[in-house]
């Protein structure tokens, strides 16, 4: 599904990347890691199509890409509600924020199947960190993707809500989209992915044996009111004091 080859990329006269080749096939989960400032956000880009690499190549052969960012750019005070955050997703240049009433029917789908649906009406700011992430998400699936690009989505949630963003993406990675996600904790991504790659100016892969128990992890999610992140370090063999 991507093919990327030898690229390298410099900000003016700083070399970011260099000389990066890996593929991602299609309906494979697979998470960038790497310490901040290897270039993790600057190979998302680059598969993004907002940065151009210095030189190589990148081959996306799908043209159903969607992206969630880290953050959700829209104001607090705003007064938008589920609904139409996830209706975002159909927004066209010139389209006027005309949606039709097909448009609204696959948003309320879409917000079911991330099990929203009862939530289409409130107001978007009033969620967790955990519910707004299932929302954008919601956006970005909205039309029919096949790849999905994540930026740190589980940043500045809990450890209960982490779990339960990447149980929703393992369920749509079994339902044949792929996906790609940066994340900055490695236990929880191989828990999930089946292949690593560690970026830090060049790229490294690793393929995924053995991660946490995800099936503990989750009943943890779904049993506890206050998960912590002991308990998932815990599937490790770390107990706590």
């Amino acid at each position: 599904m991507i093919e990327v080859k030898n690229v390298s990329f410099s900000y003016d006269t700083e070399e970011i990347l260099s000389n990066i080749s890996f593929n991602v096939e299609k309906n494979e989960f697979v998470g960038i890691i790497g310490a901040n400032g290897g270039g993790k956000s600057t190979t998302l880009k680059l598969l993004l199509g907002l940065l151009k690499p210095s030189k190589g190549e990148i081959i996306i052969n799908t043209n159903k890409l969607s992206y969630v960012p880290q953050v959700a750019n829209i104001n607090p005070s705003f007064p938008i509600n589920v609904l139409d955050v996830v209706l975002m997703g159909t927004l066209k240049r010139n389209s006027f924020f005309f949606n039709s009433k097909q448009d609204k029917l696959n948003a309320l789908l879409a917000l079911e199947k991330l099990g929203l649906k009862d939530y289409s009406n409130k107001r978007f700011a009033s969620l967790s960190g955990g519910q707004k992430q299932r929302v954008l998400i919601a956006r970005a699936i909205l039309s029919g993707c096949e790849l999905l690009l994540l930026d740190e989505p589980t940043a500045s949630i809990d450890a209960k809500g982490q779990i339960e963003v990447f149980e929703l993406l393992k369920s749509l990675n079994n339902q044949g989209i792929s996906i790609i996600c940066v994340c900055h904790d490695i236990a929880l991504i191989s828990s999930y992915a089946n292949k690593l790659i560690h970026i830090s100016k060049t790229a490294h892969l690793h393929k995924i044996t053995k991660g946490l128990d995800s099936n503990k992890l989750l009943h943890l999610a779904t049993h506890k009111n206050n998960l912590c992140e002991v308990d998932i370090w815990e599937n490790y063999g770390i107990s706590k004091l």
